[in-house]
C-alpha cells in the first residue's frame, strides 16, 4: 500500500489527482478522512467516460448541484435519463455519469445493447464499504456480481471506512489490485466522547441552548418523537430519514409538503436547530456548516446497533468544523466473537455469483465485535484516528448502589482529601440536575447533598462535617444546613448576597446545639495576609454554589413535611379535593361510554389503548352530565378541613372550574390531559421540588436543561407555572415577581383605544357582586369566547365600563376564528416582558410565569423601572 498526503484536497494535488483519476489498472483507494474531494476529482474528467457509482441517490443529488457540461446525474427522479446518456455515446462526447447501482440493474433487464457498453466503460465505486454492509439491499449483491463476473473494464473502489482486512473483495481479485492511502498531511483533529446512552436528550439541549446546530443519528422512532415533542425540546427539527420512519413519525409533527419534497431531493434546510439521520441516509448528506454530532450506539437495540466504520461515516457528514462529538452507547460487558475464525470462513467461501450476499451476515459480525463491548470500540476508533474520551472513567461520583451512610465516608476519606477533585464532581452534579423531564439523564436529590456537603467538609476541614452522622438522608441535610446558618450569621461581612436574602434558617436551639459541638469554623490570623482576621478556607464561587445546593434541599424537605401555613395548607389540600373528585367522575363517565376499565388503563399508563380511546371516545362526553355531582361532593370533602375563608373557596372552585373545563376539551388526549390536572398532594409536592430544583440548576449551571420548558401561543409553561402559586413563594431565597398589571385589560386599551385597564375588574366586583379573582377568570373567558352571543359580549363589556364604540371594536376583534384573539394578546404580552427584561438588563436567571417574571431580589434588582410606555409592572417579594 502506498500512502499520498496532500494538503487539502485530491483535486489541488498533481500526484494524488492523478493516482485517482488513472482507470489503467484497478484500484483500492482509502481515504484517510472523508470530505477529501476524491469523488470530485474522478467527476472533473474530460478525456474519457468514467460511471461513477454512488450508493444512494443523495449523494448524487448533492454533486449535481454544481455540475459542469460534461457531467450527467441519473438517479429514480432525475431529469437526465438513460437516453441522453446513449445520445453522448453516439456522438462521440465524453462523460462522467453519476448513478446509482440500481440503475445499472434496470439498464441489464431492459436495453442490452446499452449494458454491453456501460460494461467497456471503467467504474469508480463511491463508499465501496456499504456494499458489504447493507445485507437489507439485495441490490448490493447483484451489483457485485456484475461489477466482478461481466464488467470488462478497470474498476476503483474508494472508501473512508474499508472493510475489515478489505474481506468484502474476492481475494484473487484484491491481489492483482493496487492499493493507496491519502491523506491529509495535517490531519484534522477528531475528538468524541463515549457517554452512557440516555445522555443523548443532555447533548441536544445543552448544545441547542448554546446555539450550536446539532446532528443527530438514530433510527429509534421514540427517540425521534422526543426530539419532535414539543413538551420535551421545541428546536426547529428537520427529519432526514427513509419513508418508513418519515411516515412513522409524521403522526408526531405534521410535515407540509415541502418539508417532504425536501427530504427526498437532499435539501438541507440550515435554519434548522436539529438534524436527525437514519443509517439509510447515514452517507447521503453532506452538512456544510459547523454542528455537534451525537451518534447512538445501543448494543440491544435492533435499529441503533450502529458499528464503529458508521461512526466515521457519521462523524464524517458534518464538513465544517464538528463541535462536539458524542457516541451515546450502551453494550454487554464482553463479546465472545471470534473474529479471526469469522475471517478464516469468508476466505474459505469461493467467489461465485452471490458471493457477497453470502459473506454480508459475516463481515456484519466482524463489525459489531470490532464495536461492542467499549474496549473493542475505542481501540477501533483509535485506528480510524480519533482521540476518544470516555466519560464514565472521567468522574469519581460514587454509584448509587453503595447506600448512604458509606458514600458519604468515601467522599470525605479520599486519598489525600483532595479538595479539587471533589469540586469538580460538585460542578458535574449541579450541571446536570434531574427534573420533570424523564429523558434527562441527571443527578437527584440524594447526590447533590452528597457531593455539596462533602465539598464543604474537606475544603472546610471542619470537624464537625468531617464527622457528621450521615446514616439517612434527613440527618446529613439538617447537619449541613446547621453549619450554614451558623456560620453565616457570625460572619454577616462573609455572606455573598444570596446568603443576605436566604428565607428559611434552622431554630436558634438547633444553632446553639451545633455550636457547643463545634460547627463554628475558627478564625486564625493569615500569615500572608496584612489586614487581619480571614477564615481558614476560601469563600469562593464553588462553596457558594454547595450552600445554595444545601438551602434549596432544606426547603424542598420542608415542604415535603408539610411545614407551610395554615392559609397554603388549606388551598393545596383544597386542590387535591376537586382534582381526585373531578377526574373520579370524569374517569367513572369515560368508562360507562367507553365500556372500558379507563382507571386501570391510566394506572397501567397503557398507552396504546388511551391513544385509542381518546380518537374514539374524548369528546363524547361534551354535553353530557358528567360533573352533574361533582361540586356536592368537593363541598363535603373540604368541611373535613375547618377556616376556609369565602376567597379561598372561591379560588378552589376556580380551579375546579379550569379542570372540568380542560377535561372536556382534551385537547392533548386522554393521558396527558388527566396527568395535568392531577392535583394530589403528593403531585403538588413534587411539581414545587422541581421549581426549586430548576432554580437551582439556573442560578448555580446557568441552564434549566433537565426541566420541561414549553411556548405555546407565546406562553410559557416550565416548572414554575406548575408549580401551585400558593407554594411558589416557598423558595430558599427572596424573590421579587414583576407581573403586568391587568395585562390584557391593558392590552385592550391600546387595541381598541380605551383607558380602564385599571377600573374594569373593579367595575365587575361592583356590578355582579363577585371576587376580584373571578372577574379576572369571567373577563379573560369572556375575550377568548368567540360562540357567545353579540348580546352577552354587548352587556358584558358594557359592564365592564367600555364606551358603545369600543365595546364594537371588541366585538369584532374576539368574534373571529377562536383563538386568534388570545394569540393576539399573548404576542403582545411576551413583547411586553421582553422589553421589561431589556430595560431592566435582567439576566438569563429571570424565570418567565405567563404574565409576569421572577428574579432574585438581590441589590442590582432593587430598583427596577416598573413603567414600560403605557404599561405598567406590579412588583412585589414573594
Amino acid at each position: 500500500m502506498e500512502t499520498i498526503k496532500i494538503k487539502s484536497h485530491v483535486s489541488n494535488d498533481t500526484y494524488a489527482n492523478g493516482i485517482i483519476t488513472d482507470f489503467t489498472n484497478n484500484k483500492l483507494i482509502i481515504k484517510g478522512d472523508t470530505g477529501i474531494g476524491g469523488t470530485t476529482a474522478v467527476l472533473n474528467i474530460t478525456d474519457q467516460t468514467i460511471i461513477i457509482i454512488s450508493p444512494i441517490s443523495g449523494m448524487i443529488m448533492g454533486k449535481e448541484k454544481i455540475r459542469q457540461p460534461h457531467q450527467m446525474f441519473i438517479y429514480q427522479d432525475s431529469k437526465d435519463r438513460w437516453h441522453h446518456f446513449e445520445s453522448e455515446l453516439r456522438r462521440g462526447n465524453n462523460v462522467v455519469l453519476n448513478t446509482t447501482p440500481e440503475q445499472i440493474i434496470e439498464v441489464k433487464k431492459n436495453n442490452n445493447s446499452l449494458y454491453d457498453k456501460i460494461m467497456q466503460i471503467p467504474f469508480f465505486i463511491d463508499e465501496s464499504q456499504v456494499y458489504a454492509e447493507s445485507d437489507y439491499r439485495a441490490s448490493m449483491s447483484v451489483f457485485y456480481d456484475i461489477l466482478f463476473n461481466e464488467h470488462k473494464a478497470n474498476f476503483t473502489l474508494s472508501t473512508a471506512t474499508p472493510t475489515y482486512k478489505n474481506l468484502d473483495i474476492p481475494k484473487y481479485i484484491l491481489n492483482d489490485m493496487r492499493v493507496y492511502k491519502i491523506e491529509r498531511e495535517v490531519k484534522r483533529v477528531k475528538k468524541i466522547t463515549i457517554s452512557p446512552l440516555n445522555n443523548y436528550w443532555n447533548f441536544i439541549k445543552s448544545n441547542c441552548d448554546k446555539g450550536n446546530k446539532v446532528v443527530l443519528f438514530t433510527n429509534d422512532l421514540n427517540k425521534i418523537k422526543n426530539v419532535l415533542n414539543e413538551d420535551n425540546l421545541g428546536y426547529k427539527t428537520q427529519i432526514l430519514v427513509g419513508d418508513t420512519l418519515a411516515v412513522k413519525t409524521s403522526g408526531v409533527k405534521t410535515k407540509t409538503y415541502q418539508e417532504f419534497d425536501d427530504i427526498v431531493k437532499a435539501k438541507i434546510d440550515e435554519t434548522a436547530d436539529v438534524y436527525i439521520l437514519s443509517t439509510k441516509y447515514q452517507i447521503g448528506f453532506d452538512l456544510d456548516f459547523d454542528a455537534s454530532i451525537g451518534i447512538i450506539m445501543d448494543e440491544f437495540s435492533n435499529v441503533d446497533c450502529y458499528n464503529v466504520n458508521q461512526v466515521n461515516q457519521s462523524y464524517g457528514r458534518v464538513r465544517g468544523t464538528v463541535l462536539d462529538a458524542q457516541i451515546f452507547y450502551r453494550s454487554s460487558k464482553s463479546n465472545t466473537t471470534n473474529i479471526n475464525q469469522l475471517e478464516r470462513q469468508i476466505n474459505q467461501i469461493d467467489f461465485d455469483k452471490g458471493y457477497l450476499k453470502i459473506i454480508q451476515p459475516l463481515i456484519n459480525e466482524i463489525n459489531h465485535a470490532l464495536s461492542y463491548p467499549k474496549a473493542n470500540l475505542i481501540n477501533s476508533l483509535n485506528d480510524y484516528g480519533f482521540t476518544v474520551n470516555d466519560e464514565d472513567t472521567q468522574g469519581t461520583v460514587v454509584e448509587t448502589s453503595v447506600n448512604f451512610p458509606i458514600k458519604y465516608r468515601n467522599l470525605i476519606n479520599q486519598e489525600d482529601q483532595d479538595v479539587y477533585i471533589i469540586k469538580k464532581e460538585l460542578e458535574r452534579v449541579y450541571s446536570n440536575i434531574k427534573g420533570d423531564d424523564t429523558n434527562f439523564n441527571g443527578f437527584g436529590k440524594k447526590d447533590l447533598l452528597l457531593w455539596a456537603t462533602a465539598y464543604m467538609a474537606v475544603e472546610t476541614q471542619s470537624d464537625y462535617l468531617l464527622n457528621a452522622t450521615a446514616d439517612r438522608y434527613e440527618r446529613l441535610l439538617n447537619t449541613a444546613k446547621t453549619f450554614i446558618d451558623v456560620n453565616d450569621l457570625a460572619n454577616p461581612d462573609k455572606m455573598s448576597e444570596m446568603d443576605k436574602i436566604t428565607k428559611f434558617r434552622v431554630s436558634k436551639t438547633q444553632m446553639d446545639i451545633a455550636i457547643k459541638n463545634g460547627a463554628l469554623c475558627q478564625l486564625k490570623e493569615d500569615e500572608t495576609m496584612e489586614f487581619g482576621l480571614v477564615f481558614s478556607y476560601n469563600w469562593d464561587d464553588a462553596y457558594f454554589k454547595a450552600k445554595q445546593v444545601i438551602n434549596s434541599l432544606y426547603v424542598i424537605q420542608m415542604i415535603e413535611n408539610g411545614q407551610y401555613s395554615e392559609e397554603t395548607k388549606r388551598i393545596v389540600y383544597g386542590f387535591s379535593v376537586v382534582s381526585e373528585c373531578i377526574l373520579n367522575d370524569y374517569i367513572k363517565a369515560l368508562s360507562t361510554e367507553s365500556n372500558q376499565d379507563v382507571k386501570a388503563l391510566i394506572n397501567g399508563d397503557n398507552r396504546e389503548a388511551l391513544d385509542k380511546l381518546t380518537k374514539e371516545y374524548s369528546k363524547s362526553l361534551i354535553g353530557k352530565r358528567v360533573f352533574n355531582n361533582t361540586n356536592r361532593a368537593i363541598v363535603n370533602q373540604l368541611s373535613k378541613l375547618d377556616g376556609y375563608s369565602q376567597l379561598e373557596f372561591n379560588q378552589i372552585m376556580d380551579k375546579a372550574e379550569k379542570i372540568k373545563n380542560s377535561l372536556l376539551a382534551c385537547k392533548h388526549g386522554i393521558r396527558n390531559t388527566v396527568k395535568m390536572n392531577t392535583y394530589s398532594i403528593e403531585k403538588q409536592v413534587e411539581r414545587h421540588k422541581y421549581y426549586i430544583l430548576s432554580l437551582l440548576s439556573l442560578s448555580c449551571a446557568g441552564h434549566m436543561f433537565g426541566f420541561k420548558t414549553t411556548s405555546i401561543d407565546n406562553r410559557v409553561f416550565n416548572t414554575a407555572t406548575k408549580t401551585t402559586r400558593q407554594l411558589r413563594g416557598y423558595t430558599p431565597y427572596q424573590l421579587i415577581q414583576c407581573d403586568i398589571k391587568s395585562a390584557f385589560a391593558s392590552f385592550l386599551d391600546t387595541l381598541v383605544g380605551s383607558n380602564i385597564a385599571q377600573e374594569v375588574y373593579c367595575n365587575l366586583e361592583k356590578k355582579y357582586k363577585i371576587e376580584r379573582s373571578e372577574a379576572k377568570i369571567w373577563f379573560n373567558m369572556m375575550l377568548n369566547d368567540n360562540k357567545r352571543t353579540v348580546h352577552d359580549a354587548k352587556t358584558f363589556f358594557k359592564a365592564c365600563g367600555y364606551t358603545k364604540d369600543q365595546v364594537a371594536k371588541i366585538i369584532e376583534l374576539t368574534l373571529a376564528e377562536k383563538g386568534s384573539f388570545y394569540k393576539t394578546m399573548t404576542k403582545m404580552e411576551d413583547n411586553l416582558i421582553e422589553d421589561f427584561k431589556y430595560i431592566n438588563r435582567l439576566d438569563y436567571t429571570a424565570v418567565r410565569l405567563h404574565d409576569a417574571i421572577i428574579i432574585y431580589n438581590t441589590p442590582e434588582f432593587q430598583n427596577l423601572t416598573s413603567v414600560i410606555g403605557k404599561y405598567e409592572f406590579d412588583i412585589k417579594l414573594i
